[in-house]
């Protein structure tokens, strides 16, 4: 079979080529827009692909009228395509289609899976066996990836497709280097040099191969011809890896081996490597918990060497993201061999902006081992270096503390290899759009993890002591992880208190968040509240403030609406920018639910930023509101319709002139309602 391997599905999928589908000696060739569509499907083999994302990759912007239909007719007809060589394995799933090929059926996953074989061999050391798994690996390849495919989806594909093929040559070219096979990189490299002009990589290795074939002018002019080219058509200097590849070899001798009277060729292990950053903080000492979360991350089928791997961690404040993010990352540092970068994007700081991407990709490309006078002023110029810089790296970026969307987007790698871990409060929903992001929410902890928490925090004997305080404590912390670590920090800080005096405090609205600060600035639940509650518009603060004077810790929409005085539809969006926020939740259609130690904040806020007037008006719209509604529940005389009496002298009756009553400060019309609702 092509690549080595023994067996052969009954079907195989090819991208590596020309779009095709095998079946013995049978073949069949996609192209067109039947081929971007195959193409599509078999890129995100296993998923569901959306008939609108299908029809992106078929016609591109602006899509045609009637594009869904057309994507059926074409699923039609690649179905009976494939088909015919007896591969039925498209699947009509909402909202598009799933295309599943057999185990080994698709060359691309082949060609992974040996790359993986051979990185894992590299790392251990078994060189020979590497170049085996390369060489397979290479294979899989029958010529430009996509061939006969058109449009600006599969163009861009394809270049993705021969970046992973160009990267695979290259880490091969270092396995012939380690084994001392320097005349056959020299051989290779220059062909695929010529391929990839700019790919600065590739001219290192063949500058060693060269120096150590004793051939030292033909490196060095090689060095001159690639700066010449990147100076001229890219403004831009071979990096400080490269510049010091040159200079070690103007400074030693003609050869590499050493010689009496001479400046010693450097040995291998003195040759420049690049610069491998390890930004990440140092990892919670007290993590627990998160087990779920935690899966779900391990999981992530995106966080793989064959693509870039997106991943956001949405929450509201005090809930734990950034612990998570850490704690995944300091586990999982051996995936990723060229290094972690880390950036607080301070997204929701009280007393700083948040950081411009283009801060945040100068200090990247600074660790990363581009000089600062090479760095352009450009925030776009910028990203597409950065880019390229990480082109032929495998890294994990941790972007921390985000506001939105277009603070993360300049940051995300454009090349397989790395993987993107954000934390936000938001939960940036349109980077699923654009970078199939995976979305982890996370919630408070149960009242066995926060037990648990707690436990570890406060020792097991301190919870056994006073048990009946640890169940306030426990109550009263919302399952919030910094509630729980606020609580147990004072704990320590006067060991000898009894947890009866911070129960105490707690049982007290009025005291309650006071209970859960640290004393230091910016240290508790109410510093985490208002940065949160300081993001939001006007508008949407507004409501924000009036949820937290309504009773109990659920509300329709249809109270919202009364509650905010504002139509269903406007409501609707605002609330919609809590949820976004991570401020509400809607636990069923149409239903918001406020934990409580964030709707605390919200009425104690609303005394402050609220006339007591305009509080007032909207619990009285409120009551109204619940009173018809109770009233269209239960089939009786709606309050806000007045009583009839009879006309003087006759049978008939005509409406009352009386005001009608308004609530509170005069009972309705209804008395059974009233009682029901008060």
């Amino acid at each position: 079979m092509a690549g080595g391997d023994a067996s052969a599905p009954a079907t195989l999928f090819r991208l590596l080529g020309p779009v095709q589908l095998e079946a013995g000696a049978e073949r069949v060739t996609f192209s067109g827009k039947q081929g971007a569509l195959l193409t599509a499907l078999l890129l995100h083999a296993d998923r569901v692909v959306s008939t609108q994302r299908l029809a992106e990759a078929v016609w591109g912007e602006p899509l045609p009228s009637g594009s869904a239909s057309r994507v059926r007719m074409l699923v039609s007809e690649v179905r009976r395509a494939c088909a015919a060589l007896g591969a039925d394995v498209i699947a009509t799933q909402r909202p598009g289609y799933v295309l599943r090929p057999s185990p080994g059926g698709l060359d691309l996953a082949c060609f992974n899976s040996r790359v993986a074989l051979a990185r894992e061999a590299v790392a251990e050391g078994r060189s020979e066996e590497a170049l085996g798994h390369f060489d397979r690996a290479l294979g899989w390849w029958r010529g430009a990836p996509l061939a006969g495919v058109t449009g600006s989806f599969a163009e861009a594909q394809a270049e993705w497709l021969d970046g992973l093929r160009l990267d695979a040559l290259e880490e091969r070219q270092s396995v012939l280097l380690a084994l001392g096979r320097n005349t056959d990189v020299v051989t290779e490299v220059r062909a695929l040099a010529a391929e990839a002009p700019l790919r600065e990589r590739l001219h290192g290795q063949l500058m060693r191969a060269l120096y150590e074939s004793g051939r030292r002018g033909e490196a060095l002019e090689v060095y001159r011809q690639f700066r010449d080219r990147l100076v001229g058509e890219l403004g831009l200097e071979p990096t400080n890896e490269l510049q010091r590849l040159q200079r070690l070899i103007l400074r030693s001798d003609a050869g590499p081996r050493e010689r009496p009277g001479t400046d010693r060729a450097p040995r291998r292990d003195e040759l420049p490597v690049l610069p491998v950053p390890s930004q990440l903080p140092a990892a919670p000492a007290s993590f627990t918990n998160r087990s779920r979360e935690l899966r779900e991350l391990d999981r992530q089928p995106a966080f793989g060497a064959d693509s870039v791997g997106v991943a956001v961690i949405s929450g509201p404040g005090g809930i734990g993201k950034t612990w998570l993010a850490l704690h995944w990352a300091h586990t999982h540092r051996d995936r990723y061999p060229d290094g972690q970068l880390y950036a607080n994007l301070r997204g929701f700081d009280d007393a700083e902006e948040p950081v411009p991407p283009g801060t945040v990709l100068r200090h990247f490309l600074g660790a990363l081992g581009v000089p600062p006078t090479v760095i352009p002023v450009e925030q776009e110029a910028q990203a597409a270096l950065y880019r390229s810089v990480l082109a032929e790296r495998r890294l994990l970026v941790v972007l921390d503390n985000a506001r939105d969307s277009a603070q993360v987007t300049p940051l995300i790698p454009g090349r397989p290899g790395c993987t993107v871990l954000v934390t936000s409060r938001n939960r940036l929903v349109s980077l699923h759009a654009t970078h199939s992001a995976r979305l982890l929410e996370v919630g408070a902890f149960s009242d066995e993890e926060a037990h648990h928490m707690l436990s570890h925090h406060l020792g097991p004997e301190t919870m056994a002591a006073d048990p009946a305080s640890v169940g306030v404590l426990l109550e009263h912390s919302g399952g919030l992880p910094l509630a729980l670590g606020v609580l147990a920090a004072r704990v320590s800080a006067h060991p000898g208190f009894p947890l009866a005096v911070l129960a105490r405090e707690l049982r007290d609205p009025a005291t309650r968040l006071d209970a859960l600060q640290t004393g230091d600035l910016g240290a508790g639940l109410r510093a985490v509240f208002a940065s949160s509650y300081a993001a939001l518009d006007a508008r949407a603060a507004r409501l924000f403030l009036l949820l937290g004077t309504a009773p109990g810790p659920e509300i329709g929409l249809p109270a919202t609406a009364a509650l905010a005085g504002l139509p269903p539809a406007e409501t609707r969006a605002l609330i919609s920018t809590l949820e976004t926020a991570n401020l509400v939740r809607q636990v069923s259609p149409g239903r918001y639910w406020m934990h409580d130690l964030v709707r605390l904040y919200a009425a104690e806020q609303a005394e402050a930023d609220l006339p007591a007037g305009t509080r007032r008006q909207a619990l009285v719209r409120l009551i109204e509101a619940y009173m018809a509604m109770a009233c269209a529940a239960t089939g009786c005389s709606t309050p806000t319709a007045p009583p009839s009496r009879p006309l003087p002298g006759r049978g008939t009756t005509r409406p009352s002139r009386t005001p009608r009553p308004r609530w509170p400060g005069s009972r309705p019309n209804c008395r059974a309602c009233w009682s029901r609702t008060t």
